[in-house]
């Protein structure tokens, strides 16, 4: 008969599974490209027009009728459009990579958390979107580690859990760091351009510190979700850390109720996770990758170990 280990591997590899993570990895692409024209929209072609205003004024021009018109737009466009949109392309992704881990892992479908399971049509649709636009599904296979083919029982679906989150946490805290390293940033470089133009203290007000203001609500925003996020990751890795010494230690006896709770909070993770652009995430992911295939191989020869000894 063959090992959870192996069930798991067997079943990831299937076609229907395999399309289900194109479809999520696929949702989560056009909410990031949403995220992506959210921060240039906000941030970025405010500071530009600030940036052109500060160059103009000593000419005798101002724009500061379209640059107040341009933030009431975007301010609405960002409140009606963007995020709502991002918010359910998230939640939607969350619910279909939801539905391949309860069916690779043989665990049930928690609907009164989750609610119905995701539209057989959404996964086609977007998983035939991201064949269209990567070529192939090769990546999306073996998405755990082969190694959990020699693990049995709760052990193998604790370990998988595991290496759901284990490099987002590193990413989330790059990215933090980012975050507050381009904010500084540009508040230097609209202050420079202020001071050398020797602009008064009403001006420097006016054209750098109200202007600069949705790229701060912005940081802080992105600072604060982030930050909740790596809180509830660190909370995730704490629970299954217990769970797991009480699986190799063999104390641990009924462990379906506490393999569908860490679900739930793994799933409450992905929904409310805020986005990172699809850039930064491919350029910090595969180093990353190879630190958590490390961990996982690490835990499979504990619970080898452990094994032996029992």
């Amino acid at each position: 008969m063959d090992s959870v280990g192996q069930s798991i591997v067997e079943k990831e590899n299937q076609q229907k599974n395999i399309e289900r993570l194109a479809a999520q990895k696929e949702i989560y692409f056009v909410a990031k490209r949403l995220f992506f024209w959210q921060l240039v929209l906000t941030a970025f072609v405010t500071v530009f027009l600030t940036l052109l205003d500060l160059t103009l004024s000593p000419l005798g021009y101002s724009i500061a009728w379209i640059r107040g018109l341009y933030g009431i737009v975007i301010a609405l466009l960002d409140l009606l459009l963007l995020t709502p949109s991002i918010n359910q392309l998230r939640q939607k992704a969350a619910s279909i990579q939801e539905l391949f881990d309860c069916e690779v892992l043989g665990l049930e479908w928690n609907k009164i958390l989750v609610g119905d399971k995701p539209m057989n049509e959404d996964i086609k649709k977007y998983s035939d979107q991201h064949l269209r636009r990567v070529k192939s599904f090769d990546k999306l296979k073996s998405w755990y580690a082969e190694t959990i083919e020699a693990v049995d029982g709760a052990a193998a679906k604790i370990i998988c859990q595991r290496s759901n989150f284990s490099y987002d946490y590193s990413i989330r805290k790059s990215f933090i760091h980012w975050v507050v390293g381009i904010s500084i940033a540009i508040f230097v470089l609209l202050a420079a351009i202020a001071l050398f133009n020797d602009v008064s203290l009403r001006s420097f007000v006016l054209t750098v510190i109200l202007p600069f203001l949705p790229v701060l609500t912005l940081s802080v925003k992105l600072y604060n979700e982030h930050g909740t996020s790596i809180r509830n990751l660190e909370s995730l890795k704490s629970h299954i850390s217990g769970l797991w010494s009480g699986v190799v230690s063999g104390t641990t006896i009924n462990l379906e109720s506490p393999l569908r709770q860490i679900q739930d909070k793994i799933y409450l993770n992905r929904k409310s996770n805020p986005l990172i652009p699809e850039r930064v995430y491919d350029r910090l992911r595969p180093g990353l990758e190879q630190q958590m295939y490390y961990c996982v191989d690490e835990l499979v020869e504990e619970y080898k170990r452990a094994q032996l000894k029992s």
